[in-house]
């Protein structure tokens, strides 16, 4: 693939364009997903509780996407870790730990009954508790997921499990719908290309700046819309242009 060099490109002082996903407190960095974001921040808002399979592909933003729907909600529990070994108790031990504290019942039944108290005694906007294994293998978060939905079932909150195409291969039907919902990341247009690139280049510029049509469609035609190959061209495009404009001077 050749270097990509952009015409135009406003002085910047940093590169916007990182292969981190977006934090908390970058929320109004993300692009392409308004509508998604939408729906769920006004689940969040209504205190309407859902739980909800998050389906994209690696790469696809689907940890930037919690992390901006976490800026809605004060409180938001993450599981990132996926456990070596007793994975479902491991998992239920640590979101009674998040929802409730250290002092753990003996018995799973009053673990899960103190864990829906706790939740329900907070009268904030509805709380996010979101799972995110994507190097789980399927048939390990399956099983997991299977013995958790009961209890998360009961929570008040927004529940999010993320899951990879592969890792939904391994769900069956019955685990399925346990979910109220699953919700794609699709590739995003060329819209929402633009408006990805457009509001990370305003973040780190006083100037003005808009991306040229053809920059957006030969971007849409290398990436195909998929987030992480976008944001790893546009990085490096943006550090050539850089280079380029002081080999220049």
């Amino acid at each position: 693939m050749r270097p990509l060099v952009i015409d135009g490109l406003p002085p910047m002082r940093e590169n916007p364009f990182t292969g981190r996903p977006l934090e908390r407190g970058e929320h109004r960095l993300l692009g392409g997903r308004d509508e998604l974001v939408s729906r769920l921040t006004s689940l969040i808002g209504q205190r309407s509780p859902r739980m909800i399979l998050l389906k994209g592909e690696r790469g696809s933003g689907r940890t930037s996407l919690i992390h901006a729907l976490a800026s809605q909600t004060e409180l938001h529990r993450s599981f990132t870790m996926f456990p070596h070994e007793n994975h479902a108790m491991r998992l239920l031990d640590e979101t009674f730990s998040m929802l409730v504290g250290f002092d753990r019942p003996p018995h799973i039944t009053a673990m899960v009954d103190h864990m829906v108290e706790a939740v329900s005694a907070y009268h904030g906007p509805l709380q996010l508790i979101s799972y995110d294994f994507p190097s789980a293998s399927g048939p390990l978060l399956c099983s997991s997921m299977q013995r958790l939905t009961g209890a998360l079932r009961r929570l008040k909150a927004l529940v999010l499990v993320t899951v990879t195409p592969e890792q939904f291969q391994a769900f069956p039907e019955d685990l399925v719908n346990e979910f109220d919902s699953v919700m794609n990341l699709e590739p995003v247009d060329e819209s929402g290309i633009r408006e990805i690139i457009e509001k990370r280049i305003a973040s780190v510029s006083r100037k003005s700046w808009h991306c040229d049509e053809e920059l957006i469609e030969a971007l849409h035609d290398e990436t195909q819309g998929h987030l992480s190959r976008l944001v790893r061209r546009m990085r490096d495009a943006v550090d050539n242009t850089r280079a380029d404009a002081v080999n220049r001077e």
